[in-house]
C-alpha cells in the first residue's frame, strides 16, 4: 500500500452502525468507507492525480472544506469526500468506533 494511504474496509465490516465525521456536517457509515488517503498523493503530476481526475469529470468528489485547502481523500463505496481533517485524524476516529464495538461486544458475551 501507498504510503499516506490507509485501508481499513476489512476491520470496518464488523462496524455497522457506527459513522465517521468527515467535516461540514457530513457522517459516513463506518462500514462504507473503503480508504482515506493524504491529498499529497494527489499533487498534479502525481500518480493517483488521474483517478482523481476522472472521478471529478464524473461528478463523484464532494468537498467538505468549506474552502479550506483538503488535507484528505476519503473514498466511499458511493463517492469521494475532500475533507479539511487529516488523514491520521480520521483514522483514529474509525478506529475508536471500531475499539468501541469490539469492547461492548466482549462485555456482552461476558454477560451472557
Amino acid at each position: 500500500m501507498k504510503q499516506g494511504s490507509v485501508s481499513f474496509a476489512n476491520t470496518m465490516k464488523k462496524v455497522e452502525f457506527m459513522f465517521l465525521h468527515l467535516g461540514n456536517n457530513l457522517s459516513v457509515r463506518a462500514a462504507d468507507v473503503v480508504s482515506i488517503h493524504d491529498m499529497k498523493l494527489f499533487v498534479p503530476g502525481g500518480p493517483s492525480r488521474s483517478f482523481f481526475e476522472s472521478a471529478q469529470a464524473a461528478g463523484r468528489v464532494r468537498s467538505l472544506t468549506g474552502g479550506r485547502p483538503p488535507k484528505s481523500l476519503v473514498i466511499t463505496r458511493d463517492a469521494i469526500y475532500l475533507s479539511a481533517i487529516s488523514p491520521a485524524t480520521l483514522l483514529r476516529r474509525a478506529r475508536s468506533s471500531y475499539t468501541f464495538v469490539e469492547n461492548s461486544r466482549k462485555q456482552q458475551k461476558s454477560r451472557d
